[in-house]
């Protein structure tokens, strides 16, 4: 691969699959640093270069659902479901934005399927959907379980705004403690 000249943007020369990285790790890095729109921008750029990127799908729609913007996240998780992500997190993601945009049916729904199947599901993920649905006790309760498995999702307790919503209260702060995140 040459050197690109100086006042040229390096990406322009990369291979595709090298700049889908590079998106998806930039984009999700905007994202848990909440600079939403430019996390947008760069799964945008990602379905851009691939539009049957499925990672890139789920993780557009987790920044459009931290921005607000729930049927847009909605539709971006029902697309990587087309794409073949039908998996738990997917679905678990789903139903937090169906809760956070008034379809607390549609998300009760699929928390039920989740609890009730044969899958494993990550008590992390379990614990965004029940705050979503405002099922602040039972999203502690996933979370302690999460802690007491050594759920992988836990690495993201501190920075995921999925779980904004249970921030202020001591007893999160007490589980990222215990995970050894910083607060």
């Amino acid at each position: 691969m040459k050197v690109a000249d100086p006042g040229t943007n390096p990406c322009q020369t990369l291979p595709d699959f090298i700049k889908h990285i590079r998106f998806i790790n930039l984009g999700v890095i905007l994202h848990y640093a909440r600079r939403y729109d430019e996390a947008i921008e760069a799964f945008r750029q990602t379905l851009e270069l691939d539009r049957n990127n499925s990672f890139a799908q789920i993780q557009l729609g987790s920044a459009y659902a931290a921005k607000g913007m729930y049927a847009e996240a909605i539709a971006a998780y029902q697309e990587a479901i087309k794409l073949g992500e039908d998996t738990p997190r997917t679905q678990t993601l789903l139903g937090a934005a169906f809760a956070k945009a008034g379809e607390r049916a549609k998300a009760q729904e699929i928390l039920k399927r989740l609890q009730s199947g044969n899958d494993y599901v990550s008590p992390t993920g379990l614990a965004v959907l029940q705050a979503a649905l405002g099922e602040r006790e039972q999203a502690f309760a996933s979370l302690e379980k999460a802690y007491t498995s050594h759920d992988l999702q836990l690495q993201y307790l501190s920075v995921d705004p999925a779980l904004d919503s249970l921030r202020s209260d001591p007893h999160f702060a007490e589980i990222v403690r215990r995970v050894g995140l910083p607060e």
